[in-house]
């Protein structure tokens, strides 16, 4: 009868002390855990826009100086020192810009061929299958030279490899003389690429490495790049080209070459557009930037014509390893893979690759993020940045957008079409703050359960001494 007394008086009261500590000790714990919660959310916020801040400042200074290209490093710096999250940057229609540092690269290439000019450090050069058709592929190896151990170590011989094969019938004519200006054409372009790359990198002081190294390929006379107003601003100033014939070239000739048999030599003038990407630091009053004159060996070139397939791989790869090495030389390696994927497009061009001496795929250009919703950014006068939560692959993400205005010290390079610039993006992963909240939760939790053993304790010591005790010595005294 005792036993089922203190039964029901413990259950009694270890329900009531049970129901108050749900009530008060879980509506703390629950309100703590908001407030840590919030509190860490709030420290996150402030550290995202902190940070954000920070980059629309810096690359609004970088971009100031008239030296865009070097927004590169700027960001890849602070990608380095970004511990909690990642940075994006979207242009106005919302495709990323300012890709990260060490994207675009297949790690070990499965090609027995690269292999074998890898081992050999010789050029091998062989017939590949196409679907029907056999292209012809030369693999060239890179050498280490002097030159490159300022940047690279001189442990190894060669750098890399470049591979280039031509589209299957290439040198579409029977006539020999629009052969070699097709061929002339296809080199032209490898060079005006590569002045394009390094002018956009920055380093236009040091465009005579370019011009001085295309004269090295054995079928090129002359390389010069004459400004918008007839006077040459890149390569040897000797038998310059008349100042009127420049001028007619940039009024008559916009966008196509423009060939003239000259002696024995076959000129070939390329026009260079002012395109929106050079107004960044040339401004957009003018159309043109000026003409690139290369003078061809004809003797040279008519040889194409015996066996165009294999000569002109040749012709065309020694050109795209002198532009290739210019860019290197001039310390704009990160820039490189945008000069292969412009040499990807030439027609004439069917496969361009680059390896290095690992057997690793290098200088692709991946697909750029996309953030489509952000073209309406734009739209809107006064542009705030908006902060938002999503989940990427099971992950959840707080998310900064912070617009950068196209604002009229902007005008001189950007032009004044368009209100917005950019939009920076700052992703931090919430995995920590999650963390941090699940231990808090499953703290009080266990610190709830061994509050509720410790009561359970207590009374049955309290039912032991006050209750049980006393009822029993009661029932004693009663029997006698």
């Amino acid at each position: 009868m005792l036993r089922a007394i203190r039964t029901r008086l413990e259950l009694k009261i270890l329900l009531l002390l049970i129901a108050v500590l749900i009530t008060g000790f879980g509506t703390f714990v629950v309100w703590q855990i908001q407030s840590e919660s919030e509190t860490l959310l709030q420290k996150h916020q402030e550290e995202v826009r902190l940070f954000t801040e920070t980059i629309v400042s810096g690359i609004r200074s970088v971009m100031m100086t008239g030296k865009a290209p070097l927004t590169y490093e700027f960001l890849n710096d602070a990608r380095r020192n970004l511990k909690f999250g990642s940075l994006t940057i979207y242009d106005r229609f919302g495709r990323e810009v300012f890709l990260r540092e060490g994207e675009g690269v297949i790690y070990n290439v499965d090609d027995p061929i690269l292999r074998r000019t890898l081992e050999s450090r010789a050029m091998i050069s062989t017939m590949m299958k196409d679907g029907e058709k056999d292209v012809f592929t030369r693999y060239e190896p890179l050498a280490n030279r002097p030159e490159c151990w300022r940047c690279h170590e001189r442990d190894h011989e060669i750098r890399g490899v470049l591979q280039l094969a031509l589209e299957p019938g290439a040198i579409r004519t029977t006539s020999d003389k629009e052969a070699t200006r097709q061929m002339a054409g296809a080199m032209g372009d490898v060079l005006a690429s590569a002045f394009r790359t390094i002018m956009l990198g920055g380093q236009g002081e040091q465009m005579d490495t370019l011009t001085a190294s295309a004269l090295e390929i054995p079928w090129i006379q002359r390389v010069q790049v004459y400004s918008k107003d007839g006077y040459v601003a890149f390569g040897l100033e000797t038998d310059d080209i008349p100042e009127d014939k420049i001028l007619e070239i940039l009024e008559t000739n916009r966008t196509a070459h423009h060939f003239e048999d000259v002696g024995k030599m076959l000129r070939l003038f390329i026009p260079l557009e002012n395109q929106e990407r050079c107004q960044v630091c040339h401004g957009a009053k003018f159309p043109m930037r000026g003409v690139m004159v290369i003078d061809f060996k004809s003797d040279s070139l008519m040889r194409y014509a015996n066996d165009p397939s294999k000569i002109f791989t040749a012709a065309l790869q020694a050109t795209t390893f002198e532009g290739f090495r210019s860019i290197m030389l001039v310390g704009r390696a990160n820039s490189v893979r945008y000069f292969v994927d412009e040499l990807r497009a030439i027609p004439t061009v069917h496969t361009l690759h680059v390896f290095d001496n690992d057997g690793n795929e290098r200088f692709l250009n991946p697909q750029p993020r996309m953030r489509p919703q952000l073209a309406s950014f734009g739209e809107k006068k006064e542009n705030k940045p908006v902060e938002f939560f999503e989940t990427k692959d099971g992950e959840e993400y707080m998310v900064r957008l912070s617009p950068i205005p196209n604002e009229v010290r902007c005008y001189t390079c950007h032009g004044k079409s368009h209100e917005l610039r950019a939009v920076v993006e700052v992703s931090a992963s919430l995995n920590a703050i999650n963390a941090e909240i699940n231990r808090l939760m499953w703290t009080s939790v266990g610190a709830a359960i061994a509050t509720l053993f410790l009561v359970w304790l207590v009374i049955r010591v309290f039912m032991s001494t006050v209750v049980i005790k006393p009822v029993q010595s009661i029932e004693g005294v009663a029997s006698k």
